[in-house]
């Protein structure tokens, strides 16, 4: 077994030897540009008032010819990085099937009106991702968290003039009822400024490079001073009186294959990762606040994708902290006040992310003692529900034996 995790570690160390490409879309409506130094950019402008939108829910009752879902959607709006507004909206979202490839979905609102306006609707199965027809309900059900995002985010910027305000997640939507809820809150950014940031990203370059580590790649070989910091990547010295030696794409030491940290987070350091001296009982975590600055890729890639009008880059708010896929819709995506979000990234808890969207992710989740909870009030109150789950869960059961 070690042998091939051996073998497995060597293959992908290979696959960082290839150039690193260009973004890749398949759709000719993504617009490309290269890869290059030039596209990175400091964290400038600010604004004072930022605002973070998430949503979470939890399938309480599934089955092939309907779902249960319970959804809740977070907004906060924070002024100097103090948070002087929250709302928060629920709603049980009850879809069945009317035939064979069309669903109809339910709003019965719980707390706050948002979608109350829906009443019922419909969604034809031949809109929905390429799936299980099995889970389809569940599918259809699980869209009402992203009409109510972006519902959210209509009202937040109507009620908010000059904000700026981020969502969780990408901007692209895929069903026309989202689009249409989309449109809506694009239209209220004439005098603020609406993107979307993700915890993951699953973007490639032509090379089957990730783009996050192409771009990040690109940044640890920038020298240029006039650029947001100096990175001087090339040798990084293991220790005071080493001698520093040649560092790959995918920081392992060219002598060895063990990875070198980027970071020491202990005390009395010497010297940093980045070459520099530390002052006295300097972490490297605090060095790097001043020896480098966070900065934002503007941008890889810009569609003209009527579901998704975004400018697609990365950003990284803190010099010890991750890259994020970043996405601006592209009528302002000239005037990110990229200051004001990299002020709002200094919490220790998840350094170089927005604290605004720290609490909405933590005010929106539905955590799965709540959805046993209301599952078992749900069971209660309809014993014949656990029938319907009977229809496709008995692998669930299987897996318990």
């Amino acid at each position: 077994m070690l042998e091939k995790i051996e073998e497995v570690a060597g293959q992908l160390r290979t696959q960082r030897d290839k150039p690193i490409g260009r973004p890749f879309f398949s759709d000719p409506r993504y617009k490309t540009f290269d890869l290059t130094e030039s596209n990175f950019i400091q964290l400038e402008g600010e604004c004072p008032l930022l605002s973070a939108v998430d949503g979470g829910n939890a399938e309480l009752l599934g089955g092939a010819s309907a779902s249960l879902q319970f959804v809740r959607v977070y907004a906060n709006v924070f002024r100097k990085n103090k948070r002087e507004h929250l709302e928060k909206h629920e709603f049980l979202a009850l879809t069945r099937a009317l035939d064979g490839s069309s669903f109809e979905t339910r709003i019965l609102p719980l707390q706050g009106n948002l979608l109350q306006e829906e009443g019922t609707f419909k969604v034809s199965g031949s809109e929905l991702p390429e799936s299980d027809e099995r889970t389809k309900a569940s599918q259809v059900g699980a869209l009402t968290r992203r009409f109510a995002e972006w519902a959210l985010c209509e009202k937040m910027l109507s009620e908010n003039e000059g904000v700026f305000l981020v969502k969780d997640g990408s901007l692209q939507t895929s069903v026309a009822r989202e689009s249409f809820y989309a449109k809506r809150a694009y239209e209220k950014t004439k005098t603020s400024v609406l993107c979307g940031m993700s915890k993951t990203s699953t973007l490639l370059t032509t090379t089957g490079w990730s783009l996050n580590d192409a771009i990040n790649f690109i940044d640890s070989k920038r020298t240029d001073a006039t650029m947001p910091y100096s990175t001087q990547a090339e040798t990084t010295p293991t220790g005071p009186n080493s001698t520093p030696t040649k560092i790959t794409p995918d920081n392992t030491n060219a002598k060895t294959t063990a990875t070198t940290p980027y970071y020491n987070l202990t005390k009395t350091t010497p010297i940093m990762p980045d070459g520099t001296q530390a002052k006295p009982n300097q972490t490297a975590l605090e060095h790097a606040g001043t020896a480098k600055r966070g900065w934002a890729y503007c941008w890889a890639a810009e569609s003209s994708h009527p579901d998704h009008p975004a400018n697609i880059g990365a950003v990284k708010l803190h010099p010890a902290g991750r890259t994020f896929r970043f996405e601006a819709f592209k009528e302002n995506a000239d005037a990110v006040p990229w200051r004001t979000l990299a002020e709002n990234g200094k919490d220790p808890s998840f350094l170089g992310y927005p604290y605004a969207l720290i609490d909405a992710d933590r005010n929106a989740r539905v955590t799965q003692n709540e959805a046993l909870s209301l599952k078992s009030l749900l069971a209660a109150a309809l014993p014949e529900t656990a029938k319907l789950s009977e229809q496709t869960d008995a692998h669930l059961w299987l897996s318990k034996l």
